[in-house]
């Protein structure tokens, strides 16, 4: 076990998440209040950062075992991207610099999911990789909570600079953590179904598709102009939402090395049903309450999914396919609902929340997938 390189990694998991989390209320509310975005414009935020991710995120594994200080480089890159955002003008420029840094955590995240995999050693990969994303998941409604409570008048400037120290450091823990590890090794590994990748794939394209609400750009604007809420009051709604959903990511890879990945999967589809359905009531307390459950589903598969990955043959190219095929379904589930909330009020149905209808196949799909990976 590579101690160093653990502590390193789930460090950087916080600081990194972070430093994204702060800036992506700010963003939201600069493009649909300072560039009059429409609500499809507002989605590029996210989805932009998703397509980015996705195009990379397959090949991270094979450009990082050549050369392992990968992630350092492309965390310093995304801070030196993240000062441009004050001087844009146009919501199409923002998605643009969205996209390139999307491509750059493309390459890193995943890669930096194998590693800590990779440096936990034989018997720990599900603990290791559950205590990374539940550090990570922590700085997901801390960075709601700061924007709230410090930044939700202020001029996204303010945002940017104040987080671009978090990704310097970020930066330098990625370098720490690569110091002493190996990349290069091939760990011979009993070969698993093809049936088995292409159902785990599915199953993340349809998480990554409901995921598309959870934390991004348009759910911002969304409960500020559906329910009237004032921005920090949003900021600090979806910092409880997320809150509730943190200690999943740590439960889920305990569990997966106890009771079995099949139980597991049945368990999070049944509640992500049920979280889907309470967002098609437009209430705020029973839409919070599916948030926080779709939150939850969303933060338990993503461990386990890496650790069922991590035991196919590659697991580097594993965990990149899977990052890349949850993207795409992101970009996709974002678009819609973007495109959507547009058209809404041209049908008359603004009495209903929209979300069901665009959440609905993606739950079906990882449902379906879930039934077949577990039999």
């Amino acid at each position: 076990m590579n101690t160093l390189a653990l502590v390193a990694f789930t460090v950087l998991a916080f600081t990194g998440s972070l430093a994204t989390r702060m800036l992506t209320p700010a963003l939201s509310f600069f493009l649909r209040e300072g560039l009059r975005a429409s609500f499809f414009g507002v989605s590029t935020l996210t989805s932009g950062y998703m397509l980015g991710r996705s195009l990379t995120a397959y090949f991270s594994g094979s450009i990082g075992r050549r050369w392992r200080y990968l992630p350092s480089l492309c965390l310093i890159l995304n801070a030196l991207l993240t000062l441009l955002y004050p001087l844009t003008r146009r919501w199409y420029e923002v998605a643009g610099l969205s996209f390139l840094q999307g491509a750059l955590m493309g390459l890193t995240w995943p890669f930096i999911q194998y590693l800590v995999m990779a440096s936990a050693g034989e018997g720990r990969t599900g603990r290791a990789i559950s205590i990374y994303f539940f550090v990570g998941s922590v700085a997901g409604p801390a960075g709601d909570a700061v924007y709230g409570v410090l930044f939700s008048t202020s001029p996204v400037t303010s945002v940017v600079l104040a987080s671009l120290p978090l990704y310097v450091l970020s930066s330098l823990l990625a370098y720490l953590g690569s110091l002493n590890i190996q990349v290069g090794e091939t760990v011979v590994k009993e070969a698993s179904s093809e049936g088995g990748v292409y159902w785990l794939l599915m199953l993340g394209f349809g998480i990554g598709g409901v995921a598309s609400l959870v934390g991004s750009s348009i759910v911002y604007v969304f409960l500020r102009e559906w329910f009237a809420l004032s921005k920090g009051a949003v900021a600090l709604f979806l910092s409880l939402v997320g809150g509730l959903s943190v200690g999943s990511k740590l439960i889920s890879g305990y569990a997966l090395d106890r009771i079995g990945v099949g139980i597991i999967l049945k368990s999070l589809t049944v509640l992500l049903l049920i979280g889907t359905l309470l967002t098609g009531v437009r209430s705020l307390p029973l839409l919070l309450i599916g948030l926080a459950i779709i939150s939850m589903v969303v933060g338990a598969f993503i461990p386990v999914s890496r650790a069922i990955a991590y035991a196919f043959p590659d697991p580097a190219l594993a965990v990149g396919r899977l990052n890349s095929l949850g993207n795409i379904g992101t970009v996709i589930g974002l678009l819609a609902i973007g495109a959507g909330m547009d058209l809404l009020p041209s049908f008359g149905l603004e009495w209903i929340s929209p979300l069901i209808a665009f959440l609905g196949p993606f739950t079906l799909m990882a449902l379906a997938s879930t039934l077949r990976l577990s039999l």
